[in-house]
């Protein structure tokens, strides 16, 4: 899923709204999410234990495993714990032989959104210095 195309509900201003809002945080919440399952290795995490790990609502850390799930990174393992509630949850999880491909194409879009951060910084304080 990319920033521009996050869902929101058509007849509803506030969600529209929301759904622009979020377009910075996408990133950086997909990376967190991957990155706790990545350490959660073959023990995984269901979507209560990564809310709660990661200090996460459930509507934000939920689409987020799901566009992991969708892009074929995240899968059930098959598994299911006990949430805080007491009902079985999915234990999701990066599978062994996805874990190093992940790992490096994460590290390498981790790299690229560092570059283009640094690149926007360095265009706009260049751009400040030249307006005074």
């Amino acid at each position: 899923m990319t920033q521009s195309d996050l869902p929101f509900q058509k007849h509803s201003e506030t969600s529209r709204d929301a759904a622009r809002s979020k377009r910075g945080d996408v990133h950086n919440e997909l990376s967190r999410v991957f990155w706790h399952l990545a350490t959660c290795a073959d023990t995984g995490s269901t979507d209560d234990e990564t809310q709660r790990a990661l200090d996460m609502i459930g509507s934000t850390e939920r689409p987020r495993r799901i566009d992991l799930t969708a892009g074929g990174i995240v899968v059930d393992s098959g598994l299911r714990r006990s949430t805080c509630s007491g009902r079985a949850a999915v234990v999701w999880t990066i599978p062994v032989e996805r874990r190093e491909k992940a790992f490096l194409e994460a590290l390498v879009d981790k790299l690229r959104v560092e570059a283009a951060r640094k690149k926007a910084e360095r265009k706009t304080a260049s751009e400040n210095a030249g307006a005074e």
